[in-house]
């Protein structure tokens, strides 16, 4: 539950990865911080369900090589329990069309993988960002009202 009479320096929407990690990085620097949640877990792409009984998988958890050793020390993962069972393995996307996509682990791969990913988002990440600036346009505008602001960010996840 969010506690609406406390008040933050930084309201991070969004608790998957990338947000726990911002979070983890504002927290440590002092700042009050407050993660918003729309799913029932946090974590996102790197959060662990159970596919079947006894056994349970990261739905991304072949992306996790891309993980900053640094992010993983400053968060104290290694102490949280986390280990590799293995490291550089290959990975598929399969396709309809027999036109699979392999990633081999190696740096050139990957990075060309990214780079033709990043390509077919960039329509996507536009629209994104359009919408972020129409929500920090309305968190300017509204600053001194934070229950409606953050209800109106949310909302949109929550119907």
């Amino acid at each position: 539950m969010i506690d609406l009479n406390k008040n933050y320096d930084v309201i991070v929407v969004g608790g998957g990865h990338n947000g726990l990690i911002c979070a983890t990085y504002l927290a440590k620097s002092g700042r009050k911080v407050l993660v918003v949640e729309a799913n029932q877990s946090l974590g996102g792409a790197s959060a662990t369900s159970e596919f079947s009984d006894r056994f349970s998988v990261s739905s991304c958890a072949h992306w996790l090589f891309q993980l900053n050793p640094d992010v993983a020390s400053d968060m104290g993962l290694n102490k949280q329990g986390l280990e590799f069972a293995a490291r550089d393995l290959n990975t598929i996307a399969l396709a309809e069309d027999g036109n699979h996509l392999i990633i081999d682990g190696t740096s050139l791969r990957v990075q060309q993988y990214l780079m033709k990913i990043a390509l077919l988002l960039l329509p996507l990440i536009s629209k994104y960002l359009s919408s972020l600036s129409c929500c920090l346009a309305r968190l300017t505008a509204e600053r001194r009202n934070w229950s409606r602001v953050i209800s109106l960010i949310v909302s949109p996840w929550l119907s």
